[in-house]
């Protein structure tokens, strides 16, 4: 009789000690699928801000000639930029919907600087541009884009530039 008291005990023991293994290995899986649903996200994010910059770059380079020499950051170090201010004709917005929102469009691209931003929409990034001369003989004009997450932010979370040949 006592020796299938020391089994019972010894099982509760095994079926305890099972348990916690379990539930280790469900953590353990559950970490993993987390790292692999925030790489996912990071991916996304990188990919939707190079195609906002993109667009941003290409409708800048089809104005360039009338764009001023300027813009809302001055240079780019280790990719750190020094901010100058942000103005309608320097910076836009990326919007996103709310979650809860009636809004249908995924991204509105291009929303003015300083504009109330509507019911119902989030800033996504805030676009940044500065456009340089770079070479008065040829005409050339360097045309730089930053997606950033606010106007504070000096850790772009995209760069892209083109230079662009003006006509005479």
């Amino acid at each position: 009789m006592k020796n299938s008291k020391n089994q019972t005990g010894s099982a509760l023991i095994e079926v305890l000690l099972a348990s916690v293994i379990g539930i280790a290995i469900s953590l353990a899986a559950m970490y993993v699928l987390k790292g692999a649903i925030v790489a996912t996200e990071d991916n996304r994010a990188a990919e939707e801000s190079k195609n906002t910059a993109e667009d941003a770059l290409s409708s800048l380079s089809a104005v360039a000639p009338d764009l001023s020499v300027g813009g809302s950051f001055t240079a780019i170090s280790d990719n750190v930029l020094t901010l100058a201010p942000c103005t309608a004709l320097t910076c836009d917005y990326v919007l996103f919907p709310d979650v809860d929102s009636s809004l249908k469009t995924s991204l509105a691209k291009g929303y003015p600087f300083g504009s109330p931003i509507p019911t119902g929409s989030n800033i996504a990034y805030l676009r940044r541009w500065r456009v340089e001369d770079t070479d008065a003989d040829y005409n050339l004009r360097q045309i730089r884009v930053a997606m950033v997450k606010n106007e504070t932010d000096t850790k772009p979370v995209f760069i892209m530039e083109t230079v662009v040949l003006m006509k005479r």
